[in-house]
């Protein structure tokens, strides 16, 4: 599949990191992205969840620093209250790489390139050792899952790609948020799914995507 660049919105988020064939849900409060989001529904409906770096504290109602890696995703559903808040549900899509920022509005916008993740062939064999491991792991966590989501399951989980497989872990095992971004910023299959396996510490029961 070919690079992409293309320019969209985007979703400062502290804490957050946002995997592809995932499902994240938000509430939507602040001007800005009110605004943002009924231009985003009024669209395509794709936007991107970014997570802030460390300092943003001290000017979040600027522009502070983000990532260059996120998740481009599309609003799957939405519902907005009286007070013009949304609640929406975003499905990951692809993995990007900001090249460049600028405001539309209120809001940020940011010309993204789409990113390939590939599996180096002196891999393989490690991979599907590690794949094979995790898989079932996987399995779990899916069915664990919110009720909520039991309608939107992205097609990718009926037969998971090792990608994949390390994305849901990572977002539902692993508490760091630096960790998490080393994972998504990650396109070589193998080693991701090897970093997974060694930082995940899975609880009793696994949780679901984490609301902002």
């Amino acid at each position: 599949m070919a690079t992409e660049i293309f320019t969209v919105p985007i979703f400062p988020l502290p804490n957050l990191v946002f995997f592809p064939e995932t499902i994240l849900p938000l509430h939507v409060f602040e001007p800005r992205y009110k605004a943002m989001i009924a231009d985003v529904l009024a669209g395509d409906r794709q936007l991107g969840i970014v997570q802030l770096r460390p300092g943003w504290d001290k000017d979040y109602y600027g522009n502070p620093p983000v990532y260059k890696y996120l998740t481009v995703g599309e609003v799957i559903k939405h519902r907005q209250l009286e007070d013009g808040r949304y609640d929406i549900l975003v499905r990951g899509r692809r993995r990007a790489r900001i090249r460049g920022e600028t405001l539309r509005g209120l809001y940020r916008v940011a010309e993204v390139e789409t990113l390939q993740e590939y599996l180096p062939e002196e891999k393989v064999e490690e991979a599907a050792e590690d794949f094979l491991r995790l898989r079932r792991l996987f399995a779990q966590v899916v069915k664990a899952l919110p009720e909520a989501f039991a309608d939107l399951k992205p097609e990718s989980w009926e037969e998971p790609s090792p990608g994949v497989v390390a994305d849901l872990l990572a977002n539902t095992f692993m508490d760091s948020a630096y960790d998490k971004q080393s994972i998504l910023s990650e396109l070589d299959v193998a080693r991701r799914l090897r970093l997974v396996a060694i930082h995940m510490r899975p609880p009793v029961q696994p949780k679901g995507s984490r609301p902002a």
